[in-house]
């Protein structure tokens, strides 16, 4: 498997901001929701070839640019500490993901180890609604209201249908 590999830390980071970005435009107050689908990859990229400490900075560096455009919401309807520990929540899911999803592809090799990301992801998304006071208010797929064409045909035949709209 030919995984594209970047020379230098300065191209990783700026992959990371730029999908720190993406996540922030796909989840905000006033999300575009089809950003949502590619915000992860330049992050992914270049977490397949860094090192593993590397790859959860990177991933941290993008969930904390990525929960900045919820943020002053948060700061608005709570306390400024449960502001912090939700964006600190994101970049740490986020590093756990992209870390554990880089694993696989470095050491499986395989093609079909890049469907761990969106498993965990999904995973992840799951857990927190499952066992959140709040219920699902925090989830990423809630970026998704807009996307009305996907939202019915997930209501008529399910999640996995949706993926492929």
């Amino acid at each position: 498997m030919m995984i594209p590999s970047f020379d230098t830390s300065r191209p990783r980071i700026v992959a990371a901001i730029g999908s720190g970005v993406m996540i922030a435009i796909a989840t905000g107050l006033h999300p575009w929701w089809p950003i949502a689908w590619i915000a992860a990859t330049p992050l992914l990229a270049a977490s397949f070839s860094a090192p593993p400490r590397e790859t959860v900075k990177l991933a941290v560096i993008a969930g904390l640019i990525g929960s900045l455009s919820t943020t002053l919401y948060y700061l608005q309807v709570s306390e400024p500490l449960a502001a912090l520990m939700a964006s600190l929540e994101r970049a740490l899911t986020l590093a756990v993901t992209v870390s554990l999803a880089r694993y696989a592809v470095v050491q499986w090799g395989h093609w079909l180890s890049i469907f761990v990301y969106p498993a965990l992801t999904a995973g992840f998304d799951m857990l927190e609604s499952s066992f959140s006071a709040h219920g699902s208010v925090g989830s990423v797929a809630l970026s998704q209201m807009n996307a009305i064409h996907v939202i019915q045909i997930a209501s008529l035949s399910g999640r996995a249908a949706s993926c492929s709209s």
